[in-house]
């Protein structure tokens, strides 16, 4: 008798761990078809204010990155300055403003894009002028 009582606990739970491994299946199913997600930016305000000349830089971190993820970083309102360059690969993307100028002060937006979608953040860059006085 013990070792019916045995068996049918036994079989009880493994049945049930697979019941459970269903689930987790579709959940990673499900996932699989999603646009990129952001994981983390920086700075974390997304406003960055810089003093004119200075070096802006910001950038984030995000998976779904599949093969043909296309990135994009536009500049709301005008093109990207000849001083803005970025760079991206398969989980991030950083953009440098070199030198920065009053001119690229404004909204700045990455977007991320895979079969499934877009996801896109914003950074606000805000310069202020350099008064320093020079003899």
């Amino acid at each position: 008798m013990l070792v019916i009582i045995s068996l049918l606990f036994t079989g009880f739970t493994s049945k049930e761990e697979k019941r459970l491994d269903i689930p987790l299946m579709l959940t990673d199913m499900l996932q699989q078809n999603l646009p990129p997600k952001i994981l983390s930016a920086t700075p974390l305000s997304l406003e960055i204010v810089i003093k004119e000349g200075d070096r802006a830089t910001f950038s984030i971190t995000f998976e779904k990155a599949e093969a043909g993820a296309k990135v994009s970083v536009t500049r709301e309102g005008g093109s990207l300055g000849e001083n803005c360059i970025y760079s991206s690969n398969e989980s991030s993307v950083n953009v440098t403003i070199i030198n920065t100028r009053m001119e690229d002060a404004g909204r700045y937006v990455i977007t991320l894009t895979n079969k499934y979608g877009s996801t896109s953040i914003l950074f606000s860059v805000y310069v202020a002028p350099d008064f320093t006085i020079s003899e």
